[in-house]
């Protein structure tokens, strides 16, 4: 890869059936417990699996270097790579990629050569410039496509289209979509959501896949990009969803949401085992107001929440942004640890839980 970037991974751990009729999501907590190791982070651990062998997992190291695990193993650092955020990492049909915003606030990849995670591909850089300095968000849409979404530093919302479906290496839109009513403060964080699943009080048809994203502000949590685009929709129907708070009680500074299911499996069949664990949701963040996780969860597809509430086994001390992350019908929470406010485990490392 081009060196202009800096990006850093240390190293990391993680660790139903037919769809009847929406009901409350169920708590099935494991307690708090290192994950990395000796690895420290100075910022929010990524994780990915294919659902079946595999699982990876992708820091920012102390080094601003990028690391990766692999089933919790030791972690190793790609070579001659930096990053200013925490990388994404994601397997797709297959596959499995990295993309971290590089010292040139541009966006770069690299994907996975071998099974241990401990060869990958030279860096490149994703064409265009979105003027970023937080992490993207990266999401298959379960027909090899993928649509990345970055926040640049005016606080717009932008993504650009990429598709690997002749090809294991992506090929990419070549420009950023903006629009200047989508944005917020922070990195983005975004699922798919296939159309027998309902979200939130308004759920609209625009389009297929849909895509709902969630950014913060000082007091409540947004959902700025709303509603997703196919190939046979219009960009403008992107945006379909209205700027607004979600959970006005909610006051957050960083947000994360995921799905259950595999990355990059989303399916619309209703009798795919798959197609229940999408129905599992949940939405994290952490509080500015005492730095600790509250996590909000859904078990039909986001119709439905819990309300915002703190995890068993201690409220989870962090001043970055959580990672939930699914394996199949299970979420989990990954933190950098703040030993200041909780002293069961060393400043910055990396402490996870199934909820």
């Amino acid at each position: 890869m081009m060196r202009p970037f800096s990006l850093l991974l240390v190293s990391f751990l993680l660790i139903f059936t037919a769809y009847t009729e929406p009901a409350s999501a169920n708590w099935n907590e494991t307690n708090w417990q290192l994950t990395g190791g000796a690895a420290r982070t100075i910022d929010t651990p990524g994780f990915t699996s294919d659902g079946v062998t595999h699982q990876y997992r992708a820091v920012r190291g102390t080094d601003n270097g990028v690391w990766v695990s692999h089933n919790n193993g030791a972690a190793a650092r790609i070579p001659d790579a930096l990053t200013i955020s925490e990388p994404e990492i994601i397997t797709m049909y297959g596959q499995t990629y990295i993309f971290v915003v590089g010292t040139d606030r541009g966006v770069w990849w690299s994907r996975r050569l071998n099974p241990e995670g401990t060869s990958w591909s030279p860096f490149a850089r994703v064409p265009g410039n979105p003027d970023t300095s937080v992490a993207v968000s990266v999401v298959a849409d379960g027909n090899y496509h993928f649509s990345i979404f970055a926040t640049r530093s005016n606080g717009m919302l932008e993504r650009q289209r990429g598709s690997v479906a002749t090809s294991i290496t992506p090929s990419f839109d070549g420009y950023w979509l903006g629009n200047p009513n989508a944005g917020a403060a922070g990195a983005p964080s975004c699922i798919s959501i296939p159309d027998q699943i309902t979200y939130g009080q308004s759920y609209d048809y625009c389009g297929f896949p849909k895509f709902v994203c969630f950014n913060s502000t000082e007091k409540c949590i947004t959902t700025p990009c709303g509603i997703g685009t196919s190939s046979n929709a219009s960009d403008s129907e992107f945006y379909a969803r209205t700027v607004g708070c979600q959970w006005p009680e909610a006051e957050c500074r960083n947000v994360s949401v995921v799905r259950g299911g595999i990355d990059g499996s989303l399916t619309w069949n209703t009798v795919d085992p798959n197609y229940r664990y999408q129905q599992e949701m949940a939405v994290g963040c952490i509080s500015p107001n005492n730095g600790e996780l509250y996590v909000n969860r859904s078990s039909d597809g986001g119709h439905e929440w819990t309300g915002f509430r703190h995890p068993s086994d201690g409220p989870g001390a962090s001043d970055s942004r959580p990672s939930l992350h699914a394996d199949g019908g299970n979420i989990y929470a990954a933190l950098r640890w703040d030993a200041d406010r909780d002293g069961r485990f060393p400043e910055n490392s990396i402490v996870e839980k199934r909820l």
